[in-house]
């Protein structure tokens, strides 16, 4: 869930200590309502404190919710984490055996009296701002932070939360075991099942024996012996990033040439990853974020609650189609798929039933990137433009519709932050990368509909286009 739909859905978060004696801030206003709010750890009401709504800065779009970090130390200790505020860092101590993800952790920063710092085992994993305002509990100057950031950190540790505007809750991860996994992966990426053969392991029942069969056969995933699979042993996200690497056909060797340049890199890219730690066990809900990624992937879209279509760019292996190309190199390769699997995945299309509405990235014509969008290379073209939110929209003329690069077919060197495209009928959308050659295509989406007007995604790697 990212901040602005926390922030509509008036939830934020947190982390607090009492600062006697805090100067107010400029985030501070010269007073806040306080809103109830309940504390509970595994099922157990901790604490009742109150929260305030305030924007993070002046120029923030949406206010957000800010809960005293004191609480949140107090809850935390239930979980046996235990906490050291000095009014600037907060750092959580954790158990023996709670694991913290360490990996992409920020750059190290000054804070200022607006902000503070998280840390986990004493690394800086979270800067976050902060405000000072009496807690209507104590009547004291305590520090107030937003949930949002706090979520990150929980996450961190594989500890499930939810916020709804007035309950805070957090519960211990229960760890998913390797057949639940091995299981969710076949059926998400719609692997039929293997019966044929004899089940050897000791720790397999026989319904799930075509599970494991096919994910062993494929060389998704690998069996602890020749008698056991280690059904119950934990596994962590890394080993499902690499069974999607060999389901998607890319051999260890060939991964130079991937978007990000190796495995880790590359499934973060392709969202393989998303709200995922890869360092630590997978939980259940792990598991469930796994299933939904994959299934993204799979289709290659998603649709959300107002009707639009999110695309969601399929892998493929980009050696054997670029190695060959005395045009590129292996970087140049890397870089070109990565933009534009990152573009692609920033459309979204809602089909309006008089014409298909998309809203893509706004690329200056400048840069070494390239999108364009419409009915390609038809004699009447069907595609309008707009730079102005729908303010106005220009006729896109051009071969490939609109073009980011094009100035006579919506191209400029200041673009705003996203291109509104209406088109009718099929529409092709390419994302290349430019090198001192020529425009190289890495991605390309075909949408068309079928009978009952429903839209299909057909992607590949644009190299047919070259």
């Amino acid at each position: 869930m990212n901040k602005i739909t926390l922030a509509l859905a008036s939830s934020t978060t947190i982390v607090a200590g009492v600062v006697m004696g805090f100067p107010s801030t400029a985030l501070a206003a010269p007073s806040y309502k306080p809103y109830a709010t309940h504390i509970y750890v595994d099922g157990k009401k901790i604490s009742n404190p109150y929260h305030i709504v305030a924007k993070e800065n002046p120029t923030a779009q949406q206010p957000t919710s800010w809960i005293p970090i004191w609480y949140l130390i107090q809850a935390l200790k239930s979980l046996n984490i235990q906490s050291t505020w000095d009014g600037e860092t907060w750092n959580l101590q954790l158990p023996s055996g709670m694991n913290a993800d360490l990996g992409n952790i920020p750059a190290q920063q000054t804070v200022n009296v607006n902000e503070m710092e998280i840390s986990l085992n004493g690394t800086v994993v979270q800067y976050a701002p902060r405000i000072a305002y009496k807690d209507p509990g104590g009547n004291v100057v305590t520090s107030y932070a937003p949930i949002w950031y706090l979520m990150q950190v929980l996450k961190r540790v594989g500890i499930l939360y939810s916020w709804n505007g007035t309950d805070w809750t957090m519960n211990q991860a229960t760890n998913v075991d390797k057949l639940d996994v091995v299981k969710g992966f076949i059926a998400a990426l719609h692997i039929p099942p293997d019966s044929n053969g004899t089940n050897p392991f000791d720790d397999v029942p026989d319904s799930d024996w075509p599970y494991v069969h096919a994910a062993i056969e494929h060389g998704y995933f690998q069996p602890t012996s020749s008698t056991h699979f280690g059904s119950l042993g934990d596994i962590n996200m890394s080993t499902v990033d690499h069974a999607y690497q060999v389901y998607i056909g890319i051999p260890d060797n060939e991964m130079g040439w991937q978007a990000g340049g190796d495995l880790a890199k590359w499934a973060n890219i392709i969202g393989l990853n998303n709200d995922i730690s890869t360092s630590v066990p997978m939980s259940t809900a792990d598991e469930a974020q796994m299933t939904g990624n994959l299934t993204r992937l799979f289709n290659g879209y998603y649709k959300d609650s107002s009707g639009s279509y999110h695309l969601v760019f399929k892998p493929y292996n980009a050696y054997p189609i670029y190695h060959t190309n005395k045009k590129v190199t292996e970087s140049f390769v890397s870089l070109g798929q990565a933009d534009a699997i990152r573009n692609i995945d920033g459309i979204t299309m809602t089909n309006t039933g008089s014409h298909e509405a998309y809203q893509i990235p706004g690329l200056s014509s400048k840069a070494p990137e390239e999108l364009t969008v419409g009915n390609i290379g038809i004699a009447t073209s069907n595609t309008y433009f707009s730079l102005n939110h729908g303010g106005s929209w220009g006729f896109a003329e051009g071969f490939f519709g609109y073009d980011s690069r094009d100035p006579d077919n919506g191209g400029t060197p200041n673009p705003p932050t996203s291109v509104l495209v209406k088109d009718v009928g099929e529409t092709k959308i390419n994302a290349a990368q430019i090198n001192q050659y020529d425009g190289i295509t890495f991605g390309s989406v075909d949408i068309t509909f079928d009978a009952n007007g429903v839209p299909q995604f057909s992607y590949s790697s644009g190299a047919a286009n070259q």
